[in-house]
């Protein structure tokens, strides 16, 4: 074998290599978390923490989804990068909806962060409409748009249930 082929088995075994492990790899730690950031929500001392590292990650991703959409970096992988980053900004705000969800179970007070947490989705919402009425129906991602504006939604629901609940546990807690 010449070494021409030999170099193009190596970089086609070195992609499938990585095709295979990668994910693998990922999913072990949640696969819209880096490392650093699943160490970060490890490592919150309690649930109001977790609820604003959960939302500073989803801010995160749709600030980097809306730098790609005007910056696109690999023509071949843009929809699929914006795609994912609007993804991964759904996943963390169900996560950070789930803190919310567990701490109203456990009664314990999250009301600081809920009533931050509410303002910021109140901003994410704005954020995502807007993109929703600008992006055309025939984009790749669109449907991904309608996914993170009812996880928005839905997260908001959660909260306000949870800041009900909290004031009437406060005002039977004062009777």
């Amino acid at each position: 074998m010449n070494l021409r082929k030999r170099l193009i088995l190596g970089i086609i075994f070195t992609v499938l290599f990585g095709l295979v492990c990668v994910p693998a790899s990922m999913a072990q730690k949640g696969d819209y978390l880096s490392e650093v950031e699943a160490d970060k929500i490890r490592d919150a001392a309690d649930r109001s923490g977790k609820i604003t590292l959960f939302l500073v990650f989803a801010n995160d991703r749709l600030e980097k989804f809306k730098y790609e959409l005007v910056h696109p970096r690999d023509e071949k992988r843009h929809n699929i990068e914006l795609a994912a980053f609007l993804n991964q900004y759904a996943s963390c705000v169900d996560d950070a909806g789930g803190q919310i969800e567990d701490g109203m179970q456990a009664q314990k007070d999250i009301g600081k962060s809920v009533k931050s947490a509410l303002t910021k989705a109140g901003e994410f919402l704005g954020q995502l409409e807007s993109l929703d009425k600008e992006i055309p129906e025939s984009m790749v991602y669109k449907d991904q748009i309608g996914e993170a504006i009812s996880a928005t939604k839905e997260f908001i629901d959660t909260a306000k249930k949870s800041e009900n609940k909290e004031g009437s546990l406060k005002r039977r807690k004062q009777s």
